[in-house]
């Protein structure tokens, strides 16, 4: 009779037992998207415990939706004051979105002006626009009085460049003739950079024009008598009113659009 002999043998073995929480969040990260909310809703009926919390969000279609319908009606509410000038170029944008590319005879495109510009302030750059003016005033041909008026406008500036401050009450404090405040006022208008000086956005853009020797053309009219017309964007109204052609209108517009509205930010 044979013997059998019993051996006992331990074996060490390595499992990995993930936690329900764990388990539940990989069965989730596994479903796919467009199955996941029904995934939720079986979790939720299988689970009197959970809750479902209300969430303000928006689908990824919608939310890309959105995002291009807020940029479009950001476009479309363009401002036009002292501290945006960009209206201009949407104008000329839209010309020519409208009624396609035309031959206008103007070859320096608003990339140009911009170029320009960046070029304009690299030769600028560690000159303060006091510094820059009063250089200027140092060299004009003007009396004590009106050189002593020149320097209070030289400080007396707004971050734009213009002078705020009215003629009666710069003459009143300094107890100088108004006549020599408005000579000042003159000589510091006629500094670069142009439209320094000047008393709001509208000035500041016919002072540019009349010193390009542009105070009788299109732009010229369109800038002095037709300024509300022009933060409106009213192309056509401009033409009638005017009584020129549709692109002469054009050509006004985009000449207008290479001023520069702020004379202070090139320092």
């Amino acid at each position: 009779m044979n013997s059998t002999s019993l051996q006992q043998t331990q074996k060490q073995s390595q499992t990995l037992t993930l936690a329900p929480q764990l388990q539940n969040s990989l069965k989730i990260l596994q479903v796919p998207a467009t199955e996941l909310r029904t995934s939720i809703l079986e979790e939720l009926q299988a689970n009197p415990l959970l809750e479902e919390l209300a969430v303000n969000s928006l689908s990824i279609d919608e939310y890309g939706n959105n995002q291009e319908s807020n940029e479009n009606s950001k476009e479309d509410e363009v401002n036009f004051d002292n501290d945006d000038f960009s209206i201009l170029e949407h104008m000329v944008e839209d010309l020519q979105d409208q009624y396609g590319p035309e031959d206008t005879g103007l070859q320096y495109t608003i990339e140009d002006a911009k170029h320009r510009e960046h070029f304009i302030n690299s030769l600028t750059e560690g000159v303060s626009l006091q510094q820059h003016l009063i250089e200027q005033a140092e060299l004009a041909d003007c009396s004590a009085q009106e050189n002593k008026a020149l320097l209070y406008l030289i400080g007396s500036l707004d971050d734009n460049g213009f002078l705020t401050e009215p003629a009666s009450e710069i003459a009143t404090h300094l107890r100088i003739p108004p006549e020599a405040i408005k000579k000042a006022i003159d000589i510091l208008k006629g500094f670069d950079p142009p439209g320094i000086g000047s008393r709001d956005l509208q000035d500041c853009l016919a002072t540019q024009l009349e010193l390009n020797g542009r105070a009788d053309s299109v732009a010229a009219r369109i800038v002095r008598d037709q300024f509300k017309l022009l933060t409106r964007r009213n192309i056509p109204e401009l033409a009638h009113v005017l009584n020129v052609s549709f692109g002469a209108v054009q050509k006004a517009v985009q000449e207008i659009a290479r001023l520069n509205p702020v004379p202070a930010s090139r320092f």
